[in-house]
């Protein structure tokens, strides 16, 4: 392992931890390391840093558009799931895409209950045609 790891953790808040428990599939794999983080009057908070311990490719391999690489990670400009991929998944990440936490529709409805959060919409298509997509995948 190297000494510094040029990796920016995904960290979340007590109430998105909780939303999150609520949200995950049959077979998402996530755990929840707890940390605590001074800010800028020195005052602690407490939050969790998100990790996924094995690696999953949710992508459309033909439909994601990669722009180049960057630190032997491709870089995509264009990012496509591959719903079947995906069924029974609702939290993950994508190993190309660090640090981003991609989740379901109905996980992003109850996170927007929590208040202003951004949300970037992306395209998921089955990878074969002629099957029946699953619902909120």
């Amino acid at each position: 392992m190297a000494d510094i790891v040029d990796v920016s953790p995904l960290v979340v808040s007590d109430r998105v931890k909780r939303v999150l428990e609520q949200c995950l599939g049959e077979l998402d794999n996530l755990q929840f390391f707890e940390a605590s983080f001074n800010d800028t009057d020195d005052e602690s908070h407490s939050a969790w840093i998100l990790h996924f311990p094995e690696p999953f490719d949710p992508l459309d391999t033909e439909l994601t558009h990669y722009t180049g690489e960057l630190g032997g990670i491709r870089v995509a400009g264009r990012m496509v799931l591959d719903r079947n991929k995906i069924h029974g998944r609702h939290v993950f990440t994508e190993q190309h895409f660090r640090p981003s936490i991609i989740i379901s529709d109905s996980c992003r409805r109850a996170i927007q209950d929590l208040g202003p959060l951004r949300f970037v919409e992306i395209e998921t298509i089955p990878s074969n045609e002629e099957s029946e997509p699953p619902p909120d995948a």
